[in-house]
């Protein structure tokens, strides 16, 4: 065939393709009865005014509403229905010939007095026998069950519809039959029957059998049940957007199961073909999907889809390749798998169809097996992964999936489903234990100890949510308990903190305690038992924690017990390493002591009694360290330190004799006798007399700014509101707001969401809709609240539309739905509380002039509509932001300038190191301030807070920010030489932003000038080069704030969301105190040419890029774990530097032991959370993508590997248009190194620089991948040269010049630490800072408890009051060395311990690390010129990383 038939071949098929797309099926029968109505619908028609009925039908049937509708459900068909409680009742319907849905519409409520657990009834059709003795109230709680197990949003399923599938012969008609049970009644609210085409699922291609010996047929005769319609990766397409059978297509986001890839999106339309015509699946259907994303060797995909047992079922599933890398066939191949049985040995998408866009959809028929023969519920399992044959791209995906049940002799009616079912699995039994160890109780200690917190804490907490919140969520979400703050998305787990325990499965839990087997019990209690067990792979042991069912502690106290458990880790607490709830379970898994408690070697026991000298050990670590948090609470009181054990989102809002007449009152509860406790009306007394005093201290609040106008919207509303106003009862809307716009309600409103102004939205769907505010001349700030939900049958990912404000463009085809999911997966990526964001606030600030109107509009997009919940709008100072002093530039060449023609959109206003200020506490124009723990990356300091009064002046008046702001701040701690402060902010790129950064001093330790100097960052570029607070202000208490302009630029000019960083460094020119801090931060988008409108937020998504490959490598080089000597030399790192630098603090930056408590120990500041995208140090080392990982090893070849270890694989690899050689160490997931030490590794090596230790060039955290790259030692390591090697022996001369240098630089860090200690030369390895103020006699006995520790067999260890004893003594012989010092030292000696001869620093006492061979020579320099303290950890002063 010629070029030119060839071609115009194309475009005949084209063409014909694209006819075919344009036409969805029309229906030749459709009908939609509203049962028992006696009110017309537009659609829906009154079944009693229809043929459709039996004559008799007034005799055997009656009509009724529900006793009490539930308002998330639906109007129609549900608000009525039709009763049959006698006999059998028959629809008939004439249809033509062909295949019919036959979908029946339940909402078992209480119908005339009939509760729903009452009715059971038979529905049978031409025939076929589709319900027996049906309940659809035990069928409603089913689907609720499956769907809270699930992990899936929303209310119980109140309603639900059953599809059917018949085909109608040559009777042409369709009967319903309906037959109450025995004493029983019948119910249906809503009919509805439609036809379809002829062969698309009836007589269609022959599906393929799985594990079957004959093959499959489903003709005229086969009646079928739709199960599940599901739309893989993409949203819920509703019945009005099928292709013309008013198909429901579901997420399938309740069924996955694992790991749940990715959903990538395609653009551009579907060609439809012959073979896959355009009334198959909607096109939402394919142009979305879930996928693998090119890393499935080590998953699965995997959906569970619970089905009646005893059946045959048919899956359709709905393929399309949509992803651009993949383009020719042999590229993706993967396999199908239905109940563990291959359906599909390769499926190749480009040998089935034409190419990318084009879709197809494969039958498969499997039975699924009644293991009882009772037809119960079964789990049917669909996965997918790569062809083990074919690996060019590890990918496997699908687009949507449909199954339906298959009548067996004419019935399809399964036994009604039992709720939670389980199907039980087998469990692995353990190894012979040993000797049982005695033990009591677990949890006897802490819950002791949290009856002070339940009062110290709890009572608190419940006391400061009366206080009014604005502009927030319900106050329970700001103090909610632990287990709700976020819920995890993976399928079929529950909501409690993941984040911090592990959530065990009762199979795991049965496994490590030999099926609960009474051999493992080591206690009991009337919570029920204590096992002992054993987990990962009978490696760790533990303690299990089993609550009986009849014991007193339910469910929510089982919740409440693990989300405090889950945040105390302390040395004197047993740690809780995590729960099961699988099955109606309570367990809780402990650390496993082997000594027992403390409690067990005192009271009768068998245990060896204590020595006096331990018990006095204990007593020492009890009084310093408040083992039992009730006595914790008491010494507190008794310090007169309550202030700091108190709710930090409290810090600094209660007044000091409030809280001391609080803690009267609580430890006045804590009295060990009874008698001595106060009676009930004391307590009331008491707390009414602390309430008088925090009112008498509030009286003495600044002044706030009186707003000249201050406008509050409810839209849609009906009712009034003290506060707001209803919308339409003002001259604010259009005169033609009725046929413009509608009012409606959330179909299924969150409890979590306020009612006002979320309750109501007003909708405008046909044109532009505007709102005109009469208002002052000057600045406004407008905030526009959204809650996208369905409202009136519109969903909320429907809702395209655009804002403008007096000519300025503020939302341009904007998403509020995409929006929400986007704050949603930022707060989660960033490990914050709470649940999905599901409604918002956007702000902005408009300056209103000459025309003194405020004009609001909202202009739907195209075939969508546009919402709003409520507005509100008021003024501020003239010259509180516009026209201000003038913000500085970074790193621009003409200065900013925001004036009355620049609109501000508000992205952040934090409250650094405080809590959530509400807009009723705000400075009069009612702005919200977040705390910032979301956006805090990496190091984050500590929170002091400011118990006296906020000093205001002219320069900052009162309003600039509420007190609270400056009363608390997120400060370093006088250690920062090792680290910066700072936060990580997705925005909108290629736009200017302002930050407003608040400063003020509040630590009393810093009183004048030059004593605390820092440098502040924007996105890496110098914004100030030395910030010193007593240069700006006149001193401690007095606030003062700075503005900065920077650029945000769009690397791709798409104004994508990219991060802007903020941080913080001490100077390096100045070092009395290395400390920094900032107490609030605003962040303002500045309009560009009258617009703010960036594009909807992108929700995460990977979409595998291709990868060079590498050109041909040479003969391997051996290699080992790089990371070796440098992790086991942190290990004295850790002992001999951080916990020396830990007691300096203590006396250097607070100046007493007593201060420290004020911020709290450094290991529990704050909650570890990871921002928006990665907060690892992209400004010391690179981060590289999979992709460019992938590249640089050939798809991780094995002829790339040079190394292996537990850890994983390390691979030799080229980067930089391989002119770079690396060594690329791979993190296996089987590994015991987990994300947060892989974060915390990366932390550490991207600070070390040092001519010792091989470099950390950068890291890969892509697609869940841990992987390093670090500098490649062609010559490999000391080590490879001695031990085991075939490399060649090294000189003699050599092996001494090395010994000369490892004497003099101290290759190894453990090994430098432990030779220094034996040579009696401790003191010169101690942090300079330190130098001469450690008394000898003390450093020797630190030493002994370091070394100690660093013994190779943990048997040889010291246990934990060892430890603490020995750092007692030395702690003793520093006092007494101290006393000894005062006596004869002069008071202005620096170094009191400065021994005879020594330097306070000096260039040869760097540590370093292995030694790398480099050119065949040992590297280790003559001369450590360039490596002194001072710079070794450099961060901010060189900017640019390698």
């Amino acid at each position: 065939m010629s070029t030119f038939s060839l071609s115009f071949f194309s475009l005949i098929l084209m063409f014909f393709t694209i006819t075919i797309t344009a036409q969805p099926y029309n229906a030749t029968d459709h009908f939609l009865l509203d049962c028992g109505s006696s009110t017309a619908d537009q659609q829906w028609v009154i079944d009693e005014r229809t043929k459709f009925v039996p004559s008799n039908f007034t005799t055997t049937s009656f009509t009724s509403t529900p006793n009490n509708q539930d308002p998330s459900v639906p109007q129609t068909p549900y608000s009525t229905a039709r009763i049959m409680n006698t006999s059998s009742f028959t629809y008939r319907f004439p249809v033509s010939e062909g295949p019919k849905f036959l979908r029946l519409y339940f909402y078992p409520a209480t119908y005339s007095g009939l509760t729903p657990n009452q009715s059971f009834f038979s529905v049978s059709s031409n025939g076929y026998s589709l319900l027996t003795n049906f309940s659809a109230f035990l069928t409603a709680l089913f689907l609720a069950e499956k769907r809270s197990d699930a992990g899936g949003d929303g209310p119980p399923v109140p309603y639900f519809v059953k599809e059917f599938l018949i085909y109608v012969k040559d009777s042409q008609f369709l009967h319903v039959v309906f037959t109450p049970s025995p004493n029983s009644y019948a119910f249906i609210n809503g009919i509805e029957i439609v036809s379809l085409p002829e062969n698309l699922y009836v007589n269609a291609k022959e599906p393929k059998g799985v594990d079957m010996n004959t093959a499959a047929v489903i003709n005229k005769d086969t009646a079928l049940e739709m199960v599940y319609r599901l739309n893989m990766g993409g949203r819920q397409i509703s019945g009005n957007d099928d292709t013309g059978m008013y198909r429901v297509w579901d997420q399938d986001d309740n069924y996955v199961s694992g790991y749940k890839g990715f959903t990538p999106t395609y653009a551009n339309p579907i060609t439809y073909t012959v073979e896959t015509p355009s009334y198959t699946a909607p096109e939402p259907v394919y142009q979305t999907q879930r996928e693998m994303g090119n890393q499935s060797d080590l998953y699965n995909l995997t959906w569970i889809l619970p089905v009646d047992s005893g059946y045959f079922y048919m899956l359709r599933l709905h393929f399309c390749n949509i992803i651009s890398l993949y383009t020719k066939p042999r590229q993706t191949i993967f396999t199908v798998f239905i109940n563990n049985k291959t359906a599909e040995e390769e499926a190749d998408l480009f040998q089935w169809t034409k190419g990318t866009g084009y879709p197809i959809y494969k039958d498969y028929v499997v039975f699924v097996n009644s293991p009882d023969g009772r037809k119960t519920k079964q789990d049917l399992w669909l996965a997918l992964h790569p062809s083990p044959s074919f690996n060019l791209y590890m990918d496997a995906y699908l687009n949507g999936l449909e199954v339906f049940k298959m009548s067996m002799g004419r019935d399809l009616a399964a036994p009604n489903p039992e709720l939670s079912f389980t199907t039980p699995v087998a469990t692995p039994t353990l190894p012979a234990k040993g000797k049982k160890t005695p033990y009591i109780a677990i949890i006897g200690g802490v819950g002791g100890g949290l009856v002070l917190l339940s009062i110290l804490v709890l009572i608190v907490l419940r006391q400061r949510r009366r206080v009014k919140h604005y502009g927030t969520a319900d106050d329970r979400s700001s103090y909610g308990p632990a287990y709700s703050e976020s819920k995890s998305t993976k399928s079929y787990h529950s909501t409690l903190p993941s984040d911090r325990c592990r959530r065990f499965l009762l199979t795991d839990v049965k496994a490590a305690t030999n099926e609960f087997s009474d051999d493992c019990v080591i206690g009991h209690g009337g919570f029920g038992k204590v096992y002992k067990g054993y987990i990962d792979d009978v490696t760790t042991a533990v303690a299990i924690k089993r609550l009986n069912p009849s014991s007193s502690q339910g469910v929510y106290e089982f919740h409440t017990e693990i989300g405090l458990l889950s945040k105390l880790r302390h040395v004197q607490l047993v740690s809780l390493i995590g729960y099961c709830d699988d099955e109606g379970e309570m367990i809780l898994v402990y650390d496993y002591m082997a000594h027992g408690t403390l409690r067990e070697h005192l009271y009768r026991t068998s245990n060896p009694p204590l020595s006096w000298k331990t018990r006095l050990d204990i007593c020492i670590g009890a009084a310093k360290e408040q083992v039992s948090l009730a006595e914790w609470g008491k010494l507190s009181y008794r310090k007169g330190t309550l202030n700091k054990i108190v709710d930090p989102k409290l810090r600094g809002a209660i007044a000091p004799e409030c809280l001391r007449q609080f803690g009267i009152v609580a430890i006045s509860c804590l009295k060990e006798q009874g008698s001595e406790r106060p009676a009930m009306d004391e307590v009331v007394w008491g707390l009414e007399f602390a309430l008088e005093l925090q009112q008498a201290a509030e009286k003495t609040v600044v002044e706030v700014v009186n707003a000249t106008d201050h406008f509050l919207l409810d839209c849609g509303s009906s009712t009034a509101d003290q506060q707001w106003v209803i919308d339409e009862r003002t001259k604010f809307v259009p005169s033609n707001f009725t046929t413009t716009s509608f009012t409606s309600t959330p179909n299924n409103q969150d409890p979590s969401v306020p009612q006002t102004p979320y309750s109501t939205a007003r909708i405008m769907n046909t044109s532009s809709f505007t709102y005109r505010f009469p208002v002052s001349e000057g600045p406004k700030f407008l905030r526009l609240y959204f809650y996208p939900a369905t409202y009136s049958g519109l969903t909320p990912n429907q809702s395209f539309f655009s804002v403008s404000s007096n000519g300025y463009s503020l939302l341009t085809n904007f998403s509020a739905f995409l929006t929400a999911l986007f704050l949603a997966e930022k707060r989660s990526d960033a490990g914050g509380d709470g649940p999905p964001v599901p409604y918002f606030v956007k702000e902005f600030l408009i300056y209103v002039k000459d025309s003194q109107f405020l004009h609001v509009v909202f202009t739907p997009s195209p075939n969508s509509y546009a919402f709003i919940n409520g507005i509100e709008i008021v003024s501020l100072p003239e010259n509180l932001y516009v026209n201000a002093k003038e913000p500085k530039g970074v790193d621009m060449n003409t200065a900013a300038v925001i004036n009355k023609d620049t609109a501000l959109e508000m992205v952040y206003r934090l409250n650094m190191g405080g809590r959530q200020i509400s807009g009723n506490d705000d400075t009069g124009m009612y702005r919200v301030w977040d705390q910032d723990d979301n956006y805090v990356s990496g190091y984050k300091g500590f929170t002091p807070t400011y118990a006296n009064p906020i000093t205001y002046t002219v320069e900052t008046p009162s309003y600039t920010a509420p007190e609270p702001v400056y009363q608390t701040q997120r400060e370093m701690g006088n250690q920062s030489d090792l680290y910066n402060l700072t936060w990580i902010l997705p925005v909108d790129s290629g736009y200017f932003y302002m930050l407003r950064l608040h400063f003020c001093n509040i630590i009393s330790l810093y009183t004048k000038p030059r004593q605390t100097i820092f440098t502040v960052f924007i996105n890496n570029k110098t914004a100030e080069e030395e910030a010193d607070l007593f240069q700006w202000t006149k001193g401690t208490g007095y606030p003062i704030y700075k503005d900065y302009v920077v650029f945000v630029n769009s690397p791709d000019g798409r104004k994508t969301k990219q991060d802007l960083w903020l941080a913080l460094h001490p100077s390096p020119s100045f070092n009395l105190y290395m400390d920094a801090y900032l107490n609030g931060l605003e962040v303002f988008k500045m309009s560009m040419g009258r617009d703010l409108a960036a594009p909807n937020p992108e929700l995460s998504f990977t979409t595998p890029v291709a990868t060079p490959t590498l050109p041909a490598k040479g003969k391997k080089t051996p290699y080992i774990a790089i990371i070796g000597g440098v992790g086991g030399g942190l290990v004295l790192l850790s002992i001999l530097v951080l916990i020396v630098l830990r007691q300096r603090r203590r006396v250097k930056h607070y100046g007493t032991a007593d201060d420290r408590s004020s911020y709290g120990p450094a290991y529990s500041e704050s909650k570890s959370t990871k921002s928006y995208h990665s907060t690892l140090p992209s400004d010391r080392c690179r981060r590289f993508l999979l992709t460019d990982v992938k590249a640089a090893t050939n798809e991780f070849s094995d002829d790339c590997v040079i190394g292996h270890g537990g850890f994983g694989k390390v691979y030799k690899g080229y980067i930089d248009d391989v002119t770079t050689a690396v060594a690329i160490k791979r993190l296996n997931p089987s590994s015991s190194q987990g994300v947060y030490e892989f974060h915390t590794e990366i932390g550490l090596l991207s600070k070390l620089r040092h001519v010792q230790l091989v470099s950390l060039i950068g890291y890969c955290d892509d697609e869940g991948e841990m992987i390093l790259v670090y500098d490649y030692m062609a010559h490999g390591t000391l080590r490879e040269h001695l031990y085991r090697t075939s490399n060649p022996p090294l000189s003699w001369k050599t092996r001494l010049d090395i010994c000369i240098g490892a004497a003099k630089e101290q290759v190894s860090l453990a090994e430098w630490g432990k030779l220094s200690y034996r040579k009696g030369t401790l003191n010169k390895i101690v942090d300079p800072k330190l130098r001469g103020a450690i008394a000898p006699e003390c450093l020797r006995q630190f030493g002994i408890v370091a070394i100690s520790c660093l013994k190779e067999q943990g048997s040889e260890r010291p246990a934990m009051d060892e430890v603490v004893w020995g750092l007692e003594f030395a702690l003793e012989l520093q006092q007494a060395a101290e006393k000894t010092v005062v006596e004869v030292v002069p008071d202005n000696q620096e170094h009191p311990f400065l021994l005879q001869g020594e330097q306070t620093t000096t260039d040869d006492d760097i540590f370093s690390g292995s030694t790398a061979i480099r050119n065949g020579t040992s590297s280790i320099s003559d001369s450590t010129e360039g490596f002194k303290s001072d710079t070794v950890f450099s961060e901010m002063q060189k900017k640019t990383g390698r």
